[in-house]
């Protein structure tokens, strides 16, 4: 996104990403959207093709929908062969919970001290009501955003972790599974966290692709040398490690990629101080107009973890993949023409690509839309979508499609992982009186339920935290 859109809502600058990828991935997204290429730029027949694959999209949504409307007691019955070995986590960025656009170096250090203590008690609260929706929900996957502008380097050239030590030691005291996302790009608008007293003129422009040898490059290499022992000298365990985020995929304030040689140089580093870390790359399939069936970006992220395979000690390479859904746009069943939601490209057009992923990786789905954001009105408005943070009919849904691949085969070696993405702006429905609905704690309920979580400890955590 260009550098005036910075002012912009979360809402809006979301759906200017999305939208910028068709909304979908690979088929579901372009076909979504009503093929725009496919009179200018596919032989004839080829409308039938895409006709029928998008009437299969339909009707695997409309029957998601339909069971979806179930209780959620009839869908753990009903799907308990996949449901077993499923794992829910969540994404969590300080940051995005507190506000913070930039941490300067003296922002803990701040003279006044009403601004100090207020500063120091948002943390406490936030660190506590972290720790509140760990316990209540069973969380044991966490991506955690550790991003540049988030550690900086003190007066006296130490890296400064105070944002972060709170929610660091609450996930080991919860022996709660950690994926530090460390990058350039690290997730959460406006994807590229540079500090803001990084020298403009090393900044590239806009669309760039990112190599070792950039000032930009330079500098965070350089940092995240410093960063990473701060972390393993604070005694903090990391079991994963994500480099970058979305690595292949333009999006942000920026639009930058990273190339493959500094994505590599990157998880070199982390693995020097982290050798047995899991390693996740992840990204967004994005829609290739010249090759609808290939997956580029998938293909993409595979290279990447192909080239970091060598470096790996113990832990696991993952291919992770984002899902997003805007159920707004559809009555059920679904009508066709209208937007879709996103699901895993090559389940539809990449069928081998699919399975050799599975064969080489773990897949897991790193974000799977959970923000409960705007419940109600006009598509550009804050009031836009109940989407699945906001709607437990919603969020079954979208598990339901998400659980067709994750781990469709079935294999009892690896246990599927969906990283729910959202939980800063869940945690703050408890702020305001009225914000945290019924519908909000039967989300609760679910997410509990698949992390083997008692439901009496949900209501009991709830009551306390509502009242």
């Amino acid at each position: 996104m260009a550098g005036s859109e910075r002012g912009k809502s979360v809402w809006e600058r979301k759906i200017g990403r999305r939208q910028a990828i068709g909304l979908g991935l690979g088929v579901a997204g372009i076909a979504a959207v009503g093929f725009p290429f496919r009179k200018t730029l596919y032989q004839k027949g080829f409308e039938k093709v895409v006709e029928t694959l998008e009437d299969q999209l339909i009707q695997e949504q409309a029957l998601a929908l339909q069971e979806a409307q179930k209780p959620w007691e009839q869908i753990v019955i009903d799907n308990k062969d996949r449901l077993g070995d499923l794992s829910l986590g969540f994404s969590f960025s300080p940051q995005r919970y507190l506000g913070i656009d930039d941490l300067s170096p003296t922002l803990f250090d701040d003279p006044d001290l009403d601004k100090k203590g207020s500063l120091e008690q948002q943390l406490q609260d936030a660190a506590d009501k972290f720790r509140f929706g760990i316990r209540t929900m069973g969380i044991k996957k966490m991506r955690y955003a550790l991003s540049w502008d988030s550690t900086p380097i003190d007066l006296d050239g130490k890296p400064d972790l105070r944002l972060h030590e709170p929610f660091l030691r609450i996930m080991q005291e919860e022996g709660v599974h950690v994926m530090l996302n460390v990058g350039i790009k690290t997730f959460g608008s406006p994807e590229q966290h540079i500090p803001q007293d990084f020298p403009k003129e090393h900044i590239p422009s806009a669309g760039s692709v990112i190599t070792p040898e950039m000032p930009i490059a330079q500098a965070f290499l350089g940092h995240l040398r410093q960063i990473l022992p701060a972390v393993k000298d604070k005694g903090f365990v990391i079991s994963g490690l994500q480099i970058e985020n979305e690595a292949r995929v333009k999006a942000g304030l920026y639009e930058f990629t990273l190339s493959r040689e500094l994505v590599v140089e990157e998880a070199k580093i982390g693995l020097g101080f982290f050798p047995d870390a899991d390693m996740l790359i992840n990204t967004i399939e994005v829609p290739d107009p010249g090759s609808l069936f290939k997956s580029r970006k998938t293909e993409e992220t595979l290279d990447l973890l192909r080239a970091i395979k060598p470096l790996m000690g113990k832990g696991r390479l993952i291919l992770g993949q984002d899902v997003y859904h805007f159920p707004g746009s559809f009555a059920p069943p679904p009508v066709k023409g209208q937007h879709l939601d996103t699901v895993f490209v090559g389940k539809y057009s990449d069928k081998d690509l699919y399975k050799k992923a599975l064969a080489e990786f773990d897949v897991e789905i790193t974000e799977m839309q959970t923000e409960p954001w705007f419940p109600s009105g006009d598509a550009y408005d804050r009031d836009a979508f109940a989407l699945p943070g906001n709607d437990d009919t919603e969020l079954k849904y979208l598990l339901l499609r998400c659980l067709e691949v994750t781990n469709p085969y079935q294999d009892p070696n690896k246990r599927s992982v969906i990283r729910l993405w959202g939980l800063e702006y869940l945690l703050h429905k408890f702020d305001a009186p009225g914000s945290f609905t019924d519908k909000h704690r039967e989300i609760f309920h679910i997410i509990a339920a698949i992390n083997n979580v008692d439901p009496q400890i949900v209501d009991k955590s709830i009551a306390l935290a509502t009242s």
